[in-house]
């Protein structure tokens, strides 16, 4: 189960959307409403003559204030891992381990088993990892 933060802290269902490739540069162009609009027909195109109604509800609740442009993040630059098809448990758990004697630890996406490849997943690895150096699991070297 994702722990969405919006939808825990405004208490309302919130549906979290990743648009990646030739679609997400499409999107960069156009203005939020037009956004909207788009994913909307994505929606609707998925559902007809499934949950019409559905549909309603959507174009009726959805509020796009949160709209993130991970390009244009300066710290990411659109950076993002994923697992490859046989990628394991092990691969994961290999990039947690601490190098250079303890002194650089790697966190993010690409280190989370239950989240690989989401901004969820990279948060999660910051807080298992600072639990660890809290718990004194990793002693990291500092200076």
């Amino acid at each position: 189960m994702l722990d969405n933060f919006y939808a825990r802290e405004l208490s309302v269902p919130v549906i979290e959307i990743s648009i990646v490739a030739e679609d997400s540069q499409n999107l960069r162009k156009m203005r939020q409403y037009e956004i909207k609009a788009s994913i909307l027909s994505c929606i609707q195109k998925g559902l007809v003559g499934k949950c019409n109604p559905v549909v309603d509800v959507f174009s009726k609740c959805v509020s796009f204030d949160i709209i993130t442009q991970w390009e244009d993040d300066p710290y990411s630059l659109g950076a993002y891992s994923g697992p490859t098809v046989h990628s394991s448990c092990k691969h994961f758990e290999h990039l947690q381990e601490p190098e250079w004697d303890g002194k650089l630890l790697f966190i993010g996406e690409a280190t989370s088993s239950s989240y690989p490849g989401s901004v969820h997943g990279a948060l999660l690895s910051g807080y298992e990892m600072a639990n660890k150096i809290k718990d004194n699991i990793f002693s990291v070297t500092l200076g």
